[in-house]
């Protein structure tokens, strides 16, 4: 463990930041506050910073009232001495100082930010109106290996964006959670306050089932044409064993393209390709029909009907707006 006394971020600073609460930095800070710097990962143990106020009131309005000799105490002993110590007993004590480290710019000091820490951070930001200064940040380490995320993180990640309101943030990981998720959204909070996110996670879970019920009408009314094809057979007779066939032979194929039946565990982006690229064939050796079903359009004839479909539904989700939640 690498223990300093304070962390000097303005050598010329006027004010001394006194984080946490005396005697709990050990336990505290072992708990909550492992960060990976530079392929080491450290604990840290801080209470003193010391920072520019006119740097820390630049990059945030909630530090420029707090440091404003007209309003609050400890802006008043800031006008009337060079160096002030201001106690901040409820904010953690490691990511106060990555904030800081931020606003002076010492980017050397900021650690790469993983999800459990950056949730705990956001709220920090938020809560010091700075969360546009630590955007940077949340591109790099966050919004740039969004392609590469799993549905259980994204979900990590929307909490973050939420908090620090990111319009642009939310509106791609909402998408990117209509598209990946496989499970109602409410039941992988885990514990976690659903409170906020509400709102939000209903508009996602009824933007997916929309799209996942589009596939089903879709493939029902593939299934209906087929039958009407039947019906004409032998004067409403049903019995049209070529119909029958393509109608067996069809939905055998949708399975095995994960498009019917065991479809929970697939995501809607799964779906939506198989649509794109399904190459459906009649079966071999249809039987013969008086009126010469074995002749007509086979199976193929739907290949571009599902594919347009996977086109309305990919229109469907990218309209909705789910940051104006």
């Amino acid at each position: 463990m690498a223990t300093k006394e304070i962390i000097d971020l303005a050598p010329q600073g006027d004010v001394i930041l006194l984080c946490g609460v005396p005697g709990s930095e050990g336990a505290n800070m072992q708990a909550t506050s492992s960060w990976k710097m530079h392929d080491t990962i450290m604990l840290i143990s801080i209470r003193r910073i010391r920072v520019s106020s006119h740097i820390m009131s630049s990059g945030s309005p909630v530090f420029k009232a707090l440091f404003n000799p007209d309003k609050f105490h400890e802006g008043t002993t800031l006008a009337t001495e060079s160096k002030v110590e201001v106690p901040f007993p409820e904010d953690d004590p490691y990511y106060m100082s990555i904030l800081c480290s931020i606003l002076h710019t010492r980017h050397d000091m900021v650690p790469k930010f993983t999800t459990t820490p950056m949730k705990e951070f956001a709220k920090l930001c938020d809560k010091y109106d700075c969360g546009l200064v630590v955007k940077p940040f949340l591109d790099q380490d966050i919004m740039a290996n969004l392609p590469n995320t799993s549905a259980s993180r994204l979900l990590e990640y929307l909490e973050i964006v939420v908090t620090l309101r990111y319009s642009e943030a939310i509106e791609r990981i909402a998408t990117l959670l209509v598209y990946h998720s496989t499970k109602p959204l409410i039941s992988r909070l885990h514990g976690r306050d659903p409170l906020e996110l509400d709102a939000l996670l209903a508009v996602i879970e009824i933007t997916r089932l929309r799209a996942r019920r589009e596939i089903v009408i879709q493939i029902d009314s593939v299934i209906d044409d087929l039958s009407t094809q039947g019906w004409a057979c032998l004067e409403m007779d049903r019995s049209c064993k070529a119909t029958i066939e393509r109608t067996f032979s069809l939905m055998e194929q949708l399975k095995e393209d994960r498009l019917r039946s065991e479809t929970e565990g697939c995501s809607l982006d799964d779906m939506l390709r198989s649509m794109e690229s399904v190459r459906l064939y009649d079966p071999f050796g249809l039987e013969d029909c008086v009126n010469g079903c074995e002749d007509a359009k086979g199976l193929s004839q739907y290949d571009m009907k599902f594919y347009r479909k996977a086109d309305q539904i990919r229109m469907l989700v990218k309209g909705t707006r789910f940051s104006m939640v």
